[in-house]
């Protein structure tokens, strides 16, 4: 199956396999790698979009942040 990439840098690697119904997550500091699918993959993908949309923009919850601590806050959960 082809991916998608969809983030390269700011410390992650993100991938959408299978039209957005799965994603591959990978940490670039340490290659840690974790996938989503199903109900959790369309979550993901859903809150990826609407940080990336706020990024950069008053008073949303991202503005505070650069976008790479926006995908930290987002992602660092999944590979504690």
């Amino acid at each position: 199956m082809h991916a998608v990439i969809i983030e390269q840098g700011h410390g992650y690697t993100i991938a959408s396999h299978g039209n957005g119904t799965a994603y591959a997550i990978v940490r670039e500091r340490d290659a840690a790698e974790f996938f989503v699918q199903g109900d959790d993959a369309t979550a993901l993908r859903a809150e990826y979009d609407e940080l990336k949309e706020d990024a950069g923009q008053p008073n949303t919850r991202a503005s505070r942040f650069t976008w790479r601590e926006t995908l930290d806050t987002m992602l660092g959960a999944y590979f504690d």
